[in-house]
């Protein structure tokens, strides 16, 4: 007797993997991303509205401090010395980011970090971002320890 494939008769009358065709299915955003997602205008994801960017989601549901307090926050904090290339603008705003999202006062609290530039084809350069509600977001260079008009190339939030 000839040798036949183990597969069950239903398996059988389906075509092989390989034979698959993909079906695309529409991007939506109402759920986390598995991956980064490059937006190309203002988005909603999540319950936030980012820039133009590409954005890496850390969470899902924020929750909206006032400005002053998150100000007041960050302006307290103690960044370093700037070392080019060791401790730079990266790692302390990694260190703000993760300061604030850490504190049991701000739990949920919409922040993350911005890499971009201040101008619009200037250095690279990163700063903090803060979301006081869903659509209204700023930029905190703590570096300098100001709010900075800034453009985002990517977004870790």
């Amino acid at each position: 007797m000839p040798h036949e494939s183990r597969r069950s008769e239903s398996e059988r009358s389906r075509p092989a993997h390989s034979e698959h065709t993909r079906v695309e299915r529409k991007r939506t955003l109402s759920k986390r991303p598995e991956r980064p997602v490059s937006i190309r205008g203002e988005k909603k994801v999540g319950d936030l509205y980012y820039p133009p960017c590409t954005i890496i989601p850390l969470d899902w549901k924020r929750t909206f401090y006032p400005e002053e307090i998150i100000l007041d926050f960050l302006s307290k904090l103690d960044y370093g010395s700037w070392i080019e290339e060791i401790h730079d603008c990266e790692d302390q705003s990694l260190q703000g980011m993760a300061s604030i999202r850490n504190s049991i006062k701000f739990y949920g609290a919409a922040v993350g970090m911005a890499i971009g530039s201040i101008e619009p084809d200037g250095p690279e350069h990163a700063v903090i971002i803060y979301w006081i509600d869903e659509k209204t977001r700023k930029y905190w260079d703590p570096g300098i320890k100001i709010n900075v008009y800034f453009h985002p190339k990517i977004v870790v939030a």
